[in-house]
């Protein structure tokens, strides 16, 4: 601006002032992004809609006072005007375009009564032409910013539950339950009264496909829990597009919050911030790397990575970046590591190579997890992985646990199927 040296935003004190004003409203509309993003799942949407949003406030403020100053012909009008201004300050943009206006408008208003010899020029810091807009700036971006804190350390999480809670279960009543899912449910739900070495617990699993966890006291058919624990055996869950695999990851994983149930995380029930507090390590579906940053070389020696030691995330191929982003899970200690299909893009090598860190993790051998071992929670579509790792399946079918049973039985007793989760514990 002042290159250029337009009057309205040099002239005297105005660039300070718009200064200041530009950085207010940064701080505010920061803290409003932060608060209101977490409204959405899908950043696309997010920012798409955040966008318009703001373009909406920003303009559309300005355009209904511009309306209402064209027809304003009673003191009625003029109250009204009134209070949509005071309302519409608490919009950051609104307040942002509203001061710049009033800068404009002070500035061609003193360039012209300037030729009469009248200087009626108002100074944005010793007069109230914007000092209201750098208040209320300020009290929405301080507010905003403190509620996002007590959202980010979870003090609305009592709140939250009672919202996200459901009291309807999610289990199909009047279907007949084998005999090894209800063992498998008497199993968890006694654990879930005494001590046990199994790291993660879901006490009756509800209708998952909801994203929900049904821990109800009375036995409900179809709505089974199962636990997993370092040195078990391996446990892969079959299921169809939509069975509530990648919802049970959203679960563990604290992305989303139970409407019904528990999960217990070492003996005890896991609140919504201990999910993500060292328990449980997570290698997602899509690549979670980033692309600047090289492999670092206590994963390349495990994942067969050493020739790619220098060289940075966002050159390796598709396959080499599964293997990395496997390897970031195993680089902690927790009890617990989730796998959202690591072996997808693989070549056969590449599979071996993680499968046999996969089972040297549960054994306790390797991947930092001690003597005790480790629980794996595997999703993957290759049986051929599964029947390596996993010596039982547990079938899973719209959002409920339907049979638990060897892992070589399911394609004996059920037909062809295709592996979508195992666990291995």
């Amino acid at each position: 601006m002042e290159v250029f040296h337009f009057p309205v935003f040099v002239a005297r004190n105005n660039l300070p002032a718009i200064c200041l004003l530009i950085f207010l409203y940064g701080f505010a509309c920061c803290s409003l992004m932060h608060v209101l993003e977490k409204l959405f799942n899908e950043p696309s949407v997010a920012n798409m809609l955040l966008f318009c949003g703001n373009a909406f406030l920003g303009l559309g403020g300005l355009t209904v006072l511009l309306i209402l100053d064209l027809i304003s012909q009673s003191e009625r009008t003029d109250d009204a005007r009134w209070v949509l201004h005071k309302v519409f300050m608490l919009a950051p943009p609104f307040t942002l375009g509203d001061g710049l206006l009033e800068i404009a408008k002070n500035t061609i208003q003193a360039q012209v009564l300037s030729r009469f010899g009248m200087d009626t020029y108002k100074d944005p810091f010793s007069s109230d032409l914007v000092i209201y807009h750098y208040l209320y700036l300020i009290l929405v971006g301080c507010t905003l910013f403190l509620l996002n804190l007590a959202i980010e350390y979870h003090c609305f999480d009592g709140l939250l539950d009672k919202l996200y809670r459901s009291g309807g279960g999610g289990a199909c009543s009047g279907e007949l339950e084998r005999l090894e899912v209800a063992a498998e449910r008497r199993r968890v739900q006694s654990a879930a009264a005494r001590a046990t070495h199994a790291p993660l617990r879901l006490r009756t699993i509800g209708n998952i496909n909801a994203g929900f966890v049904d821990d109800s006291d009375k036995k409900r058919e179809g709505s089974p829990g199962w636990g997993a624990g370092g040195g078990e055996l391996c446990t892969a869950l079959l299921g169809e597009n939509g069975a509530g695999k990648s919802t049970t990851f959203s679960l563990l994983t604290g992305q989303l919050r139970p409407t019904t149930g528990q999960i217990f995380l070492n003996n005890e029930p896991a609140k919504h911030t201990q999910l993500c507090q060292g328990y449980i390590s997570y290698c997602p579906q899509s690549d979670a790397i980033d692309p600047l940053l090289t492999v670092i070389r206590r994963t390349v020696d495990m994942f067969e990575l050493s020739q790619y030691a220098d060289t940075s995330a966002g050159a390796l191929s598709g396959g080499n970046k599964r293997k990395l982003c496997t390897a970031i899970a195993f680089m902690s200690r927790s009890p617990l590591v989730l796998l959202d299909e690591p072996t997808s893009g693989m070549d056969p090598v590449s599979r071996a190579c993680v499968s046999r860190v996969v089972r040297g993790a549960c054994a306790g051998a390797g991947g930092g997890g001690g003597a005790a071992g480790r629980g794996v929670l595997l999703s993957t579509h290759q049986l051929r992985d599964a029947r390596t790792l996993c010596t039982r399946a547990a079938l899973l079918h719209r959002g409920t646990l339907r049979d638990i049973l060897p892992l070589p039985l399911p394609h004996d007793r059920y037909g062809k199927c295709n592996l979508n989760h195992q666990t291995q514990a």
